[in-house]
């Protein structure tokens, strides 16, 4: 009795240990993934000159906007390579010259939405990585359901908001900034990489293609 009663204890002990394990690993998987780390604005590309707050200065001509006007007035710009419109490889815009021109890349999209956002109240990340063939750069942002979105800002017919688990495998995020300018990375090798070489080097500059209707948070 007192060998199975050890036995017992000993499997129970194991079996404990076994669940901490689980949890520190499981843990560990899930900060490797988003990263608070202090970056610089040039890690986010080689246009990423001036601090994220920058963009937040001056009044906004547009007002606050609802999701749904925000949605639309994106899909009143028209896309233009960084090349085209400045003779620059890459260029951010400030918001407000955005707002003005109405003319402008992925980053500007993205860049005035994550602003906008943010004036709304709602928590969002403006991120930059890659898609399945593009560098590019994107908003993550938190509705008041709890849940996460992806909202693809250069989509000029068709849906720009997308449920995370939609683009899971299309988007693959490297270096993010949220709404209180903390800053995350979400690869363990980008440190390898110099601010401003390496994939940095490539300017974000596709479009995704959308579905039928721009928002579906109604």
């Amino acid at each position: 009795m007192i060998f199975f009663s050890a036995l017992l204890i000993l499997l129970g002990f194991m079996l404990f240990s076994g669940i901490i394990v689980g949890l520190y690993l499981s843990k560990l998987i899930v900060s490797k993934n988003r990263n608070p780390v202090s970056l610089r604005p040039q890690h986010f590309g080689p246009g990423s000159t001036q601090s994220f707050n920058w963009y937040f200065e001056g009044q906004s001509q547009t007002g606050t906007l609802s999701i749904n006007e925000i949605c639309y007035w994106l899909q009143s710009c028209d896309y233009v390579r960084d090349q085209a419109l400045f003779m620059k490889r890459d260029f951010w815009q400030h918001p407000l010259t955005f707002e003005q021109i109405k003319k402008g890349d992925c980053e500007d999209h993205a860049l005035w939405t994550w602003r906008k956002l943010i004036e709304l109240g709602l928590k969002a990340e403006f991120i930059v990585g890659d898609t399945e063939t593009e560098r590019h750069a994107w908003i993550v942002f938190e509705w008041s359901d709890g849940k996460r979105y992806l909202f693809e800002t250069t989509t000029k017919q068709g849906q720009m908001i997308h449920t995370m688990a939609s683009t899971k495998g299309i988007y693959k995020p490297e270096f993010s900034v949220d709404e209180n300018l903390n800053t995350y990375c979400y690869r363990q090798n980008s440190f390898l990489f110099k601010p401003g070489f390496s994939n940095n080097q490539r300017s974000p500059e596709d479009n995704f293609p959308g579905s039928q209707s721009a928002s579906l948070l109604g």
